[in-house]
């Protein structure tokens, strides 16, 4: 059974446009899947779907083969509590006067007792790299200690599912390495779906689905999303200069040796 089915989605901010047009996919509990698309795609309105914040105007939504009906107050509850998204701008996030009060308030929401609370607070803070911040005002950190901290709180409810929106878009270089580094940590430890246009950030993943118009227009391993260089270009994608360069190294059959050492940078392998 998958950990999320999506049978046919289908919403609108208005009658003209189609913002989710009939999608359909599958995610295994485990996986890290990355949807990418442009801006405006449909990516980020599809996370809040999955969340249970927006109604779609037909089609299902399941976790764990349970319907995700949030007219229905109390089922819709218990599926939200396996669900925890990381929004793109961790101020939006804040609630609490130091990191600390911050990672406790999602476990206060769901009445974790005091001594259980204190334990994961340490345990998840000490994930991210952020234990030594505990005491801090949010407002004095950088924006990757933002999203680290942002982060820990959804991995502090124990949700079997982590949605990450965008959580890098507004982070410098060594914010997006830090952040990713956590990504890569939760890798088969939880299910993540990382929602980005940054093509960079797909490379760990098992799945890609490639988003446009509101569609899926395909999915695959990252090897074969990036190798098509059309389709991004068709979902209004910029392609990575590591990609351009394998393929070019790929077209030219310089040598087997560099295209397989350019695969094992960039794939990890």
């Amino acid at each position: 059974m998958a950990k999320i089915k999506v049978e046919d989605l289908k919403f609108e901010y208005d009658e003209d446009k189609n913002a989710i047009n009939g999608v359909s996919f599958e995610i295994e509990e485990g996986d890290f899947v990355c949807i990418v698309g442009h801006n405006g795609s449909g990516k980020s309105t599809l996370a809040k779907l999955m969340c249970g914040l927006l109604v779609p105007i037909s089609g299902n939504i399941y976790i764990d083969g349970d319907l995700l009906d949030i007219k229905n107050e109390k089922e819709a509850d218990l599926i939200r509590r396996k669900i925890g998204i990381v929004f793109q701008n961790p101020d939006n996030q804040f609630v609490g006067v130091t990191v600390k009060d911050d990672i406790a308030f999602g476990l206060e929401n769901r009445k974790i007792e005091r001594s259980e609370m204190l334990s994961r607070i340490e345990e998840y803070s000490s994930l991210v790299g952020m234990n030594d911040f505990l005491d801090r005002a949010p407002e004095s950190l950088s924006g990757g200690e933002k999203q680290r901290v942002a982060i820990a709180g959804i991995l502090a409810c124990e949700t079997d599912i982590i949605i990450l929106d965008e959580a890098t878009s507004m982070l410098d270089p060594k914010g997006v390495r830090d952040v990713l580094k956590v990504i890569e940590g939760l890798k088969s430890k939880k299910t993540v779906i990382n929602i980005t246009h940054n093509l960079n950030e797909i490379v760990l993943a098992d799945k890609v689905l490639v988003m446009n118009e509101g569609k899926i227009i395909k999915d695959g391993t990252p090897e074969a999303i990036l190798e098509d260089e059309d389709l991004l270009k068709s979902a209004g994608l910029v392609i990575p200069d590591t990609i351009k360069l394998l393929n070019i190294v790929k077209e030219a059959n310089l040598s087997k040796e560099v295209e397989d050492y350019l695969c094992q940078l960039i794939f990890h392998k």
